[in-house]
This record gives structure tokens, sequence and C-alpha cells, in this order.
């Protein structure tokens, strides 16, 4: 399958034949598309408006086979929704929380640019330059006319190769202007006689005010809790582009797990399960990804809120992991997104509501999770079963996403624990029931059938 992306066309791009020009918004390959995009010469186009998650059998949004991803709210609605004991969570220890102030110079941070010193390398550099260039133009004219910035925040942990918590997007437009000086001012609103100029061409009285431009720096010092530094990355905001929690995640786990996930990612079977749907600018494609990876190595019984720690102690594993057990891993996600389009087709993972639908929902994220992982479980007999009975699981997903409970688990505080076990108990009994009706052995070892009470299954498991 042929996996194919609508993007908006930002800059020229005359090395395509026709030529494609700001505005334009050309359906291409997901390769050639996420090239365009990783270059900052295009982005994903506004996505048609999703099929209606009605209670009826007819779907009426036109056909598209790019529909994005679902909005999801992980923390609890409801104060009761978290009743678990282990939910509760300790506060962090301030006498284990080292972070140091420096005052310094601009010229100093540029020092340790040139020397490859705070990682802005591959394969975080390809977040780095989210600022276009009017924007880099405008840090530098604030920089000339003297106004403060804002601190910068560094995780120095490893002191030859500072981490960047907050101030990435500035330090990107610094290098690109001093060090590669391949940036030219544009957009500038008080400076306007400096308009297309490069750092080179600037009189040196100031070049000279950005090299002894002052700055405060806060370094996070070894020792200090995993937790701290990622709720630091969560709260601070940069330029009004607040990261998202995968790219903290990827920023806190350098080296094997930034770099596994970013494999999964980018794999034709994802690419193909997922048609297309995901964008990969703010790593939204391996925050899915990850949720496979974290429920996959921790099964859900052992899950504790909130999930943002869940991922984040799930992609610290994948260090720990042999490089056989990371292959097996990949293996079984790789069966898991083949498994699922040769189920599901281009409905994989969406809210169905009709056997017929006329076109398809947003991906949600917690069908991916819950799907992926379960579907890895099976054996290749048992995965072929149920492609032999597909349109029979379709129903009966059909039947499960109808229900009220269900539907609450893959909507709104997805998050919660109750909710998580309810959906992935949903799914195995679906899955179990449908194999039973086979030839072929129903039973999974590691699927854990667990109901939400120590008693009964939830009421909607009954009617599958």
């Amino acid at each position: 399958m042929s996996v194919l992306l609508r993007v908006r066309i930002l800059h020229s791009v005359p090395t395509h034949v026709p030529v494609l020009l700001p505005g334009d918004e050309p359906t291409l390959s997901a390769n050639e598309a996420n090239q365009l995009i990783a270059d900052g010469l295009a982005e994903l186009a506004p996505l048609p408006d999703p099929v209606p998650a009605s209670r009826g059998d007819e779907a009426t949004a036109t056909d598209t086979t790019q529909a994005g991803v679902e909005q999801e709210t992980i923390e609890s609605d409801s104060p009761t929704d978290s009743t678990d004991p282990a939910a509760i969570t300790q506060p962090f220890d301030p006498a284990k929380i080292d972070i140091q102030t420096r005052q310094g110079s601009i010229d100093t941070i540029l020092k340790r640019l040139k020397h490859g010193e705070i990682n802005l390398q591959t394969p975080f550099q390809r977040q780095a330059d989210l600022w276009k260039d009017r924007e880099q133009s405008r840090l530098i004219e604030s920089i000339l006319i003297r106004f403060p910035l804002p601190a910068f925040y560094f995780d120095g942990s490893n002191p030859e190769k500072w981490l960047v918590v907050d101030g990435l997007q500035r330090l990107s437009s610094l290098r690109r202007f001093v060090i590669d000086k391949d940036l030219k001012l544009r957009g500038l609103e008080y400076l306007k006689q400096f308009e297309n100029m490069g750092y080179d061409d600037l009189p040196r009285p100031l070049q000279r005010t950005i090299e002894e431009t002052q700055i405060t720096q806060y370094i996070i010092q070894a020792g200090t809790p995993e937790r701290v530094k990622f709720n630091l990355f969560k709260r601070i905001n940069t330029g009004g582009l607040t990261l998202t929690s995968q790219e903290i995640r990827h920023a806190l786990n350098q080296g094997v797990p930034a770099d596994f996930v970013a494999e999964l990612a980018e794999s034709p079977a994802f690419l193909t399960a997922t048609g297309g749907s995901i964008s990969p600018r703010r790593m939204d494609d391996r925050d899915f990804v990850m949720r496979f990876i974290a429920f996959y190595l921790r099964p859900y019984e052992k899950y504790v809120p909130e999930l943002d720690t869940y991922l984040n102690a799930q992609m610290a594993t994948l260090a720990t992991l042999a490089p056989v057990e990371r292959a097996s891993l990949k293996a079984d996600f790789e069966h898991a997104m083949l498994l699922a389009h040769d189920i599901f087709g281009r409905q994989a993972f969406r809210k169905l509501t009709t056997l017929t639908p006329k076109g398809v929902n947003p991906i949600n994220k917690a069908l991916f999770e819950v799907w992926s992982v379960c579907l890895s479980r099976l054996t290749p007999a048992q995965g072929k079963a149920l492609i032999d009975r597909k349109r029979e699981v379709l129903k009966a997903l059909v039947r499960l996403i109808k229900s009220d409970q269900f539907l609450r688990a893959i909507s709104a505080a997805t998050g919660d624990r109750r909710r998580v076990i309810e959906r992935f108990s949903a799914v195995e009994h679906l899955i179990v029931a449908e194999l039973r009706a086979t030839d072929v052995d129903a039973f999974v070892p590691d699927f854990v059938m667990a109901p939400t009470t120590s008693q009964q299954l939830p009421p909607f498991i009954d009617t599958l």
C-alpha cells in the first residue's frame, strides 16, 4: 500500500516537477512529504472535517485518506475516577533538586555551540528550527536593541554535553545567524536598515553587542530526579511553542531509546496501518509508538497514573534491553501494524460506528494503544483467524464502541487506571470470543483478561 499525504507548500520547491509554489496543496508520497516538512518547505495541509461520532448507523463525512489524530483528554474528569490507592503520587524531595544559576554572555553559549558541547544535533536538530526566518530575525533584532532575553535552562548532568531544557529555538536562531551564517535578517520592525543582512554584514559594534549580551542560565546538576527535569520541560514555554510530552521524552532519552522509537515511527508498517494520518513534525507519531512500547513492556494491570510518568519510565527502560529484545519488540510491533491493516483496513484505530462508513474518523490514541498491544500478542495462526473473521470482528468492535462505558474509556480521562483496564480487558475479551468461533487455539498467554472489579466483568463485555 502506498501511503500518501496532502501537504501545504510554504516555500517554492523548484526541484519538483511540476514546480511547487507557496499555497499549493499537493498529495505526495509519505517519504517525499516528510522530507519537505523536515526541510521546512511544507506542512501538513489542514485536515478535512472528521466523520461525526454518531450513535446511528450512517457516517456522513466525505472520503479522505488523511483524517488526523483525535484530541485526547488524559486527566481524570471526576474526583471519583482515580480511586486506586496506587494513583497517589509522592511529592519531590527538595533536597535532591540541584539547579545552579549562572550569569554569562551569549559569547559563552556560542563557544559551546561551536564545539558541539550543547546538544543541537540529529535526531533532535530536526525539531530545533520550528521558528521561521522572520521569528528568528526578530530575536536577533531584540538582542541588537538590547531587549532582555528570557533565561536559558540546561540539563548539565553531563558537563561535556548539555541538553537544552528551554531555549532551543533561541539557540538555533543564534547558531544559524552567528555560526552557520545562513540566516539573513527579514521582517525587522525597528532596524529596517539591516534588512537582508547576515552576521558578517553587520558593523563590528553590533556584532559585539550580540556577543556581550548578558543572559541567565539555569543548569540542572547531576542527581536531580528525572521527573523534575520532565516537569521543567513541561512547565516552561519557549516563544509560544510549548514542548510536547514526547519531545520532552526524546530530549531526556537520547541515544538508543530515542533512535529506536524514531525507527518504529518511520517504519513502513506503521505508516501503512495509520494511513499517513499522524504528523511527525511535533513527534506525535513517536508518541503513538511510545504508547505501544509502554504497555507492551509493562502490562496494563501494572499501570499506575499518571500516563506521562508511565511512558517516561518505559522509554528509559529501552536503554536497558538487549539488542535481541529490542529486535523482538520491533518484530511484534510491525506484526501488530500489518495485522491491524489487514483486519480493519483504513479504519484501523478509529472510532467505527457502522460497517459501511463513508469516510474516516481521526485516529484515536487509546484505540491505537489497546489494539496494537493486543494484536502484538497473537500468534500468526491467531492473527490469520481474525483476518478470516474480520467482518465479525468489525461488527463486535462497532457494538463495543457504541457502548457508553467503552466509549468513555477511549474518549475521556484516558489516563485513569480504571479506564485503561476497561478498554484493554474489553478488547482482550473481544479477541478471545472471536478466536473461540474458529478452530484455532483461543488461549493468548500474555492476555490478562482482567475485570474492572474482583467479581464481575464490565456489563458491556457480557454483551459481546
